[in-house]
C-alpha cells in the first residue's frame, strides 16, 4: 500500500489539529552562497557563535523497545552550544528499524511542522499509516521532538495553559479598542514566559534544533541522514542542510518556506516577509473556481462562490451575526506566532504531511463592540475560511458555510434554531480544531508507556521558536502590517497578520539561531514539492527555495497545506527519490488524486457530494 492510500485509510478514525499552532505551518528564506562543506562557521552566518555542535559529547543512547517494532530513547543534549560541556537537556527520539536490514539506506528523519509539531507523532503515524513498503523496508525512520517541544524537556510559561491571557482572543483584533486588548494580552504572555519559562527560552531556535539533530546522528553513527520535512519542517531541513551538508544523503521539502524571509531584517512582520496571506487569498481564489465549476447540490453558491463570499464578509464587517438563545463555540486554542506553519502543515488527534506552518489562531466567540459573546463575527469566519483551505476535505464545509451564513443575514431577525443549527456545528468543530483531517496533525495514542515522557501539548515551545528565529519590529507595527494584508488578502490574509505578535514583546532573538547562507552542495540533488493553492506556505515560496537549493521541482495542483498524502504521483516521485537518491525521470507537475467536491472512496471522507 502507497503513501497516499496508506493516509487515507487513516483519515476517518483520527482527529485534526486546530491550524493555530500549526504552521505555521509558514517560515521562508535567506542567502544562497554556498557554505563549506561540514559545518557552518561563525563568520559565515554573522548570528551563531557555535560552529556545528561545537566539539559536544555525543549521547549515549539506551534503547527500549516500544510500541511494538518501534525504539524509544531519551537524549541528552546541550542546553547551550556555547558551553558544549555545561547543563544538558532531554530530547525525546522514537525509530522504526528498517523491515530489510540486508537491503537498508540509513536513517529517514522526519519533522511534521509546527514549529511545534511532534516528530516521534509523526514517525508513529507515518509508519502505521501513509509511509509506503518500500520506504519502511530500505530505511530507519527516526523523529525526534525538537527541544522545547512535546515530550522533549517542555517549554512551559504556563502549568495550566487555560491560564494563559492570550487563550481566548480572536484571530485578528478589529478596531482600536480591540488592538489594544490584543496586544496587552501577548505582552503579559511574553512578560510571563521571560519570567517562567527559564534558560530554555534563549536556546530554541530552529539551529539548536538541528545541531540536535547531528549529535544525535553522531551518537547513532550514520555518516549520512535523509530528510523528509514538511510546512515549517522544510526551515528545519534546509537549516540542517546548510549548516552539515557533508551529512546530507539526500533532502525532500514539501510545504516550503523560505529561510531567507523566515529570518527576516526587523523592519517587517513574519508575515509581510513570507506572506502567507497570498496563499491563502490564491487557495481561496482556487476554491470560488471549483464552486462554480460544480453543482449547487455539490457547493450551494455555485455559479456565484465569490459574489457570495463578499457579500457576507462585508455584512459581518459592519454587523457581527447575532445568534439568538444559540451557545456560542468552545474557547478557541491558544493564539500562536507558530499557528501553519503546521502543522503542514502526517499529525495529533487532535498532528504529516503541517502543522504551518506558524498557522494562524483560532478566533474566541466574542465580537466588537456591541456584538453578543455567540455572534460570528468577521474575524472568526476569516479563521474558519482559512482552516477550512488546509484541506480538500474542508471545501465542501466551506461551501455550506458561505451558503448558510448568506441565508441567516438576510432572514435578519427571523432565524429559528433549525436555521443555525448548521453554523453552529461548523463554529464548534473549527473551535475543537477538528474541522478538517490532516495527516500531519495527528498526535500518537499514548503507547509509550515509561519508555518515553508524558508529551506536553501547548503553543509556547512553538512561539519560542519563532521569536528565536524571526528578527521582527515592535507592537505598532503589527497594526500597520494588518491593514495591509487586509487589504491585499482580506479576512484571510489579516488572520495571518498577527500569528507571530508575541514576539514583539519576546525577550530576545535566539542566540545561536542561523541566518544563512543557504544552497550548500549536497551528496543529491533536494527535492522541493510546492502546492498551487497551499495555504500556509505559498506556491512562489517554493519555486524560490528549489532555485536557492539547485533542487528539483515538483509543483503540485489540488487544495491543502502541503501534498502530504493525497497525490500517487508525489508519492511515487518522493520514494523513487529517496530509494534511488536522483532526481532524474522524476515529474515536474502532479495532480491530487480527488477532486474537490468528490467523495473518497476508501474513507468516505467528502469534499463535495457527487450527483
Amino acid at each position: 500500500m502507497g503513501w497516499t492510500q496508506r493516509a487515507r485509510a487513516g483519515v476517518a478514525t483520527l482527529g485534526t489539529a486546530a491550524v493555530a499552532g500549526s504552521l505555521l505551518l509558514v517560515p521562508a528564506a535567506r542567502a544562497a552562497q554556498p557554505a563549506a562543506a561540514g559545518a557552518a562557521s561563525a563568520s559565515s552566518t554573522g548570528v551563531s557563535r557555535s560552529a556545528g555542535t561545537n566539539g559536544a559529547r555525543p549521547p549515549v543512547l539506551r534503547w527500549r523497545t516500544c510500541a511494538g517494532r518501534f525504539k524509544c530513547a531519551v537524549a541528552k543534549v546541550p542546553l547551550d552550544y556555547d558551553r558544549p560541556g555545561g547543563p544538558r537537556i532531554d530530547v525525546a527520539v522514537l525509530e522504526r528499524p528498517a523491515e530489510d536490514p540486508a537491503r537498508r539506506l540509513g536513517t529517514l528523519w522526519v519533522n511534521p511542522g509546527g514549529p511545534g509539531g511532534s516528530a516521534v507523532d509523526l514517525v508513529y503515524r507515518a509508519a502505521t499509516t501513509f509511509l509506503p513498503a518500500e520506504v519502511l523496508s530500505r530505511f530507519d525512520i527516526v523523529g525526534m521532538d525538537p527541544r522545547g517541544i512535546a515530550r522533549s524537556t517542555p517549554l512551559q510559561c504556563y502549568a495550566d495553559p487555560e491560564e494563559s491571557p492570550v487563550q481566548d482572543l480572536p484571530a485578528f483584533p478589529q478596531g482600536g479598542a480591540q488592538t489594544a486588548a490584543y496586544l496587552s494580552a501577548v505582552r503579559a504572555y511574553a512578560r510571563t514566559c521571560q519570567r517562567q519559562a527559564g534558560p530554555l527560552l534563549s536556546h530554541m531556535s530552529t539551529a539548536d534544533v538541528a545541531r540536535d539533530m547531528d549529535l544525535l546522528r553522531q551518537a547513532m553513527h550514520e555518516d549520512r541522514i535523509s530528510y523528509l520535512g514538511y510546512s515549517y519542517g522544510t526551515e528545519l531541513g534546509a537549516t540542517y542542510a546548510a549548516m552539515f551538508p557533508g551529512h546530507v544523503r539526500s533532502l525532500v521539502l514539501d510545504g516550503v518556506l523560505d529561510p531567507r524571509e523566515w529570518a527576516g531584517d526587523g523592519s517587517r512582520t513574519l508575515e509581510q516577509q513570507v506572506r502567507s496571506g497570498d496563499g491563502a487569498r490564491t487557495a481561496l481564489d482556487a476554491f470560488f473556481r471549483a464552486c462554480d465549476a460544480t453543482t449547487t447540490r455539490a457547493c450551494p453558491v455555485s455559479g456565484a462562490a465569490r459574489a457570495t463570499y463578499r457579500r457576507v464578509v462585508a455584512r459581518l464587517r459592519v454587523h457581527p451575526l447575532q445568534v439568538p438563545g444559540a451557545p456560542g463555540p468552545s474557547a478557541s486554542p491558544v493564539p500562536s506566532a507558530s499557528a501553519a506553519l503546521p502543522v503542514a502543515e502526517p499529525t495529533s488527534t487532535a498532528v504529516p504531511a503541517p502543522t504551518p506552518t506558524p498557522s494562524p489562531t483560532p478566533s474566541a466567540s466574542s465580537g466588537p463592540s456591541g456584538s453578543t459573546e455567540d455572534a460570528l463575527t468577521y474575524a472568526e469566519f476569516s479563521g474558519i475560511v482559512l482552516e477550512a483551505l488546509y484541506s480538500r476535505e474542508g471545501i465542501a464545509p466551506l461551501g455550506q458555510l458561505i451558503a448558510q451564513v448568506d441565508l441567516l443575514q438576510s432572514k435578519g431577525g427571523s432565524i429559528d434554531p433549525g436555521d443555525i443549527a448548521g453554523v453552529e456545528v461548523l463554529r464548534r468543530r473549527w473551535a475543537a480544531g477538528a474541522l478538517v483531517p490532516s495527516l500531519l496533525d495527528r498526535r500518537a495514542p499514548d503507547v509509550f508507556g515509561a519508555a518515553l515522557p508524558k508529551a506536553v501539548y501547548d503553543d509556547d515551545g512553538g512561539n519560542a521558536v519563532i521569536c528565536a528565529d524571526t528578527h521582527q519590529p515592535g507592537p505598532a507595527a503589527f497594526a500597520t502590517s494588518a491593514r495591509w494584508a487586509e487589504r491585499r488578502n482580506g479576512g484571510v490574509g489579516e488572520a495571518w497578520s498577527w500569528s507571530s505578535a508575541p514576539c514583539a514583546y519576546w525577550p530576545s532573538t535566539g542566540a545561536d539561531r542561523y541566518a544563512g547562507p543557504f544552497g550548500a552542495a549536497l551528496a543529491n540533488r533536494p527535492l522541493v514539492v510546492s502546492s498551487l493553492n497551499d495555504p500556509a506556505t505559498r506556491y512562489a515560496g517554493g519555486v524560490q527555495v528549489a532555485h536557492l537549493l539547485h533542487a528539483h521541482l515538483i509543483t503540485f495542483s489540488g487544495f491543502g497545506h502541503t501534498s502530504g498524502g493525497s497525490s500517487v504521483c508525489v508519492d511515487r516521485a518522493v520514494t523513487a527519490y529517496l530509494v534511488g537518491g536522483s532526481v532524474a525521470g522524476l515529474p515536474s507537475r502532479c495532480s491530487q488524486d480527488i477532486a474537490p467536491f468528490v467523495t473518497d472512496p476508501l474513507t468516505g471522507a467528502v469534499g463535495g457530494s457527487d450527483d
